[in-house]
């Protein structure tokens, strides 16, 4: 994968779920998690707002990357 990757990882998260991301993080060369702080494995559901800005701010990483 060539193009920049933003993994969400909710800080309530079960473990098992985790490790896979955290192993994905891993695999992939430009890879960063974003915490998503108090939210578990429904984060899109319960924050919708802070998956958002997630996007927004890897979009305005890209656009400042041109």
């Amino acid at each position: 994968v060539s193009i920049p990757v933003r993994l969400l990882l909710g800080t309530e998260t079960d473990p098992h779920h985790e490790e896979s991301i955290r192993l994905l993080e891993r695999q992939l060369p430009d890879c960063r998690i974003v915490m998503l702080e108090g939210h578990g494995h429904a984060a899109h559901v319960t924050a919708p707002d802070l998956v958002a800005a997630a996007v927004v701010e890897l979009t305005r990483e890209l656009e400042r990357r041109r």
